[in-house]
């Protein structure tokens, strides 16, 4: 029993051995990968791919995210993972539901949350608290640091 029934080829595209190469793989390609591939993650905003090229994109654009102070947010009781990112003149939140069932998560800083800088899934922001749909991620901003 090694490791290579959890390992596959890179699928790219929906051709012939997943665009990995033009040679058949001595690794089997997955069953999905003809439907999940990076050529159709690319050209879908819900997907994995879309999701991580606006995470790099905003945290090239922030700078508190680069640079700022890690700073952990309380333990919840519920299924929000928390922390903000801080600097001098700015503070980014970042809140991820790892739950199957919305939640509203309120800052334990009690900070007023003036913005979604990134939103992942379903997130509305109402105040000094955002409700986050099942799976749901965001980078919020709040003034000051």
């Amino acid at each position: 029993p090694g490791r290579d029934g959890c390992r596959t080829p890179m699928a790219w595209d929906a051709t012939l051995h997943g665009g990995f190469s033009t040679a058949a793989p001595w690794l089997p390609l997955h069953a999905d990968h003809l439907t999940r591939n990076v050529a159709a993650q690319r050209s879908d905003p819900s997907s994995i791919w879309s999701a991580w090229r606006d995470m790099l994109a905003l945290r090239r654009r922030l700078r508190v995210l680069r640079d700022g102070r890690l700073r952990l947010s309380p333990a919840p009781d519920g299924p929000v993972l928390g922390f903000s990112r801080v600097s001098e003149d700015d503070t980014a939140v970042v809140v991820v539901n790892m739950s199957r069932k919305p939640v509203a998560w309120h800052s334990p800083a009690g900070e007023a949350l003036s913005a979604v800088h990134l939103g992942i899934g379903s997130v509305e922001l109402q105040g000094k608290q955002v409700v986050l749909g099942p799976l749901s991620g965001a980078v919020l901003a709040a003034p000051g640091g």
